[in-house]
């Protein structure tokens, strides 16, 4: 089986980054309560994909997040739809990671999804202006991220917030 190369892209954060609103959709900090809405929306946002991803369970979300040592729910963004007629689900996330080892770490954007039907709309920039938002107020002045190649429209989108190949 062939593995699909990783892109790692990183971007500087010269100044501080501006929150940006988005009318359409409400974006809070992740409580414990979404955790089943997060693993519908990723089910979601990666069923079309090229490279697929298979189906979480709540163990998986938790060892993924819960039980890291940087987990910090604060540090997790979700978005629902800004309307009251709209159903208990999540629309779009974000997480700021941080890797390495705890004396030596560098902030890297996790797991960024929108669901497809409100792809195109803002929804990401919004999410990622929350995220880089906070990696710049912890002094953080650099953030990473990776990405699969053959998810191409999400190597677009990241090179069109400031993101290049940190090789």
């Amino acid at each position: 089986m062939t593995m699909t190369p990783v892109l790692q892209l990183s971007k500087q954060l010269a100044e501080m980054p501006q929150v940006l609103d988005n009318k359409r959709f409400a974006i809070r900090q992740f409580v414990s309560g979404d955790v089943q809405l997060w693993l519908e929306l990723r089910d979601q946002s990666f069923a079309r994909e090229q490279l697929g991803v298979r189906k979480w369970t709540q163990f998986d979300f938790a060892t993924e997040f819960t039980h890291r040592w940087w987990w910090d729910p604060s540090k997790m963004w979700v978005a629902e739809a800004n309307s009251e007629q709209s159903s208990a689900r999540l629309l779009g996330s974000v997480a700021l990671a941080m890797r390495g080892q705890p004396s030596n770490v560098k902030p890297v954007v996790h797991w960024l999804m929108v669901s497809p039907e409100v792809r195109r709309q803002g929804l990401a920039r919004s999410l990622m202006s929350h995220l880089e938002l906070a990696a710049y107020e912890a002094g953080n002045r650099e953030i990473w991220l990776e990405t699969h190649s053959a998810w191409r429209a999400a190597a677009r989108f990241y090179h069109a917030l400031g993101y290049c190949s940190s090789d």
